[in-house]
């Protein structure tokens, strides 16, 4: 009688290494991305780290809640349609998030003094604090 699987040679795909370079070159991005956020935010508001925990409460909500709608929104579209839209939305969000931030940095106010305050909270801040 014939087998019931095809016997596969273990041949690896040519190429697969740059799949695997972007795969790291990317998650490492994100992982340093959400570690230097919160660290950021805590050098800035240095008596409180509301605004870290903040960030990391609102990126965990999104995930739970949002992630499911994007996963079965790639499931419909083709591939490649979605694989360009979620790299330049990535870069997109990188981009403005990094914009916003600075833009907060130079919004608060000058510390002239030697020991420095955390800022008061004004509504410029806190847009680019939501952007971010």
């Amino acid at each position: 009688s014939e087998p019931l699987l095809e016997e596969r040679t273990s041949e690896k795909p040519v190429g697969l290494w740059k799949l695997y370079l972007s795969h790291s070159l990317s998650t490492f991005g994100d992982r340093l991305w959400q570690f230097a956020v919160p660290v950021l935010f805590m050098t800035i508001w240095n008596d409180t780290l509301f605004p870290g925990a903040l960030f990391g409460f609102v990126i965990d909500s999104l995930a739970s809640f949002v992630f499911p709608n994007i996963g079965a929104w790639v499931d419909r579209m083709p591939r490649k349609t979605a694989i360009a839209v979620s790299v330049f939305g990535e870069a997109a969000s990188m981009v403005a998030a990094a914009l916003a931030f600075m833009s907060m940095i130079c919004l608060l106010p000058d510390a002239d003094e030697a020991e420095w305050k955390s800022p008061p909270v004004t509504w410029s801040v806190g847009i680019c604090y939501s952007i971010i």
